[in-house]
């Protein structure tokens, strides 16, 4: 038997570890669940552990053995993110470009609806919406986006030394795909989120040149872009920030949250939205936080990202590689 030691991963390590890709994800999220350090007792298996980590990279794998090559993404169209806050160095741009990459093939081979992206004020998405729901939330909105060949996409697993976001939005061949990353429990945080990324792809903020962008922190408006977003995202929503409630009557959290409510039915929205609402424009995020749990003691927004995904997306048309991946990716096993 061949010696183990002559085929280790250190290279690799190292090389991925600068761009922010530790030894821990690469082993519980690039490399499937059946593979252990046997695999590199013989050339064959090492080969097999080093194509399978540049597959789920999309990268090329003599680019990956190679330490003297720059690692390129093997996709049709190169994306380019947008600078926003600290993504702007080569370490903060390796892997959001690489894993929507693999999203895109992944998703794009198991979802084959037809794109509707014509360009729609918010109020004119809103009228859109409401023609097919009668009631506005995370659920709705998500649903609402697949319908339009929107694909959304949450993430649970990021490594640990790269820039986390909230959400970030990137076309492929003309067709957006939007991933939430956020780890906020609340349906009205992602919700907005949603929203937000909606405003970039509707208000004509991806281009052939720059066409991903990634949002750090959705509360932080950092240029005038985000701005557009957010109240993209504030007018499709609840229409007018004007009908938010009196900031003379949010004095505490069982007030907000009842006032929510009330608020919320004729708006036709969720009530955690109305709320959150209230924070951006009041600056009382402590206060609304407490009375959004009020409102949704259970909350779970990833799970309803992630039980939308688990319908409108056909897995089983997958290669067991891909889907295993995505499924780890996502947190979607066992969904």
């Amino acid at each position: 038997m061949e010696s183990t030691a002559a085929y280790n991963l250190s290279n690799i390590y190292l090389r991925l570890k600068e761009l922010g890709i530790d030894k821990r994800y690469i082993h519980e999220v690039l490399l499937p669940e059946w593979w252990n350090d046997e695999m590199l007792t013989t050339k064959a298996g090492f080969i097999q552990t080093a194509s399978t980590i540049a597959k789920n990279l999309s990268v090329g794998l003599s680019e990956l053995l190679d330490t003297g090559a720059t690692l390129a993404l093997k996709t049709p169209i190169e994306i380019r993110f947008k600078t926003r806050n600290r993504q702007g160095s080569l370490a903060d741009q390796f892997f959001p470009n690489s894993i929507s990459a693999k999203l895109s093939k992944v998703v794009f081979k198991s979802f084959g609806n037809e794109i509707e992206i014509n360009p729609s004020t918010s109020s004119e998405m809103r009228r859109e919406y409401f023609t097919r729901n009668k009631f506005l939330d995370l659920a709705g909105l998500t649903d609402f986006l697949w319908s339009k060949g929107i694909p959304v996409v949450y993430i649970s697993k990021i490594p640990a030394k790269v820039p986390k976001f909230d959400g970030m939005t990137y076309k492929i061949n003309g067709r957006p795909i939007i991933v939430v990353s956020s780890k906020r429990a609340q349906d009205a945080w992602l919700l907005f989120i949603l929203a937000h990324e909606l405003g970039h792809i509707f208000l004509g903020h991806l281009s052939d040149s720059e066409n991903g962008i990634i949002d750090t922190d959705i509360s932080e408006l950092n240029n005038s872009e985000e701005e557009q977003a957010n109240n993209y995202a504030i007018e499709f929503l609840i229409n007018d920030i004007n009908n938010l409630p009196s900031k003379t009557i949010m004095s505490n959290p069982f007030k907000i949250a009842n006032v929510a409510r009330e608020c919320a039915r004729l708006l036709q929205v969720d009530p955690g939205q109305v709320a959150l609402m209230t924070a951006y424009r009041d600056k009382t995020f402590p206060t609304v936080s407490k009375a959004l749990n009020i409102l949704n003691p259970n909350a779970d927004a990833a799970a309803v990202i992630k039980s939308k995904m688990a319908e409108h997306l056909k897995l089983d048309e997958l290669s067991g590689e891909d889907r295993e991946f995505f499924e780890r990716i996502t947190g979607l096993t066992g969904e």
